[in-house]
């Protein structure tokens, strides 16, 4: 209240789906155009987790430690982003 929004990952592809980390202040989000990022909310640091493929982003998941990310697009294509465990 009283704050401006925070805005994070500003591209000009839409957001599909998003998937909040279970332990860090962090949001993966898929976008319409393939790409998945991982966004801090502390710092808005951006870091991409998967290149762009055309195939819009459906699915997001993470494990219950927080070291993998399962996606799925809206072709059926899915695939599993291990990430270094912090």
């Amino acid at each position: 209240m009283g704050r401006e929004p925070l805005q994070l990952g500003a591209r000009e592809a839409l957001v599909t789906c998003v998937a909040c980390h279970p332990r860090q202040a962090v949001v993966a989000a898929g976008y319409q155009d393939g790409t998945i990022q991982l966004l801090g909310f502390e710092d808005a640091e951006e870091g991409p987790l998967r290149d762009g493929s055309d195939d819009p982003v459906s699915a997001l998941a993470w494990d219950q430690a927080g070291t993998r990310l399962a996606f799925g697009t809206e072709a059926g294509a899915g695939g599993i982003v291990e990430l270094a465990a912090s």
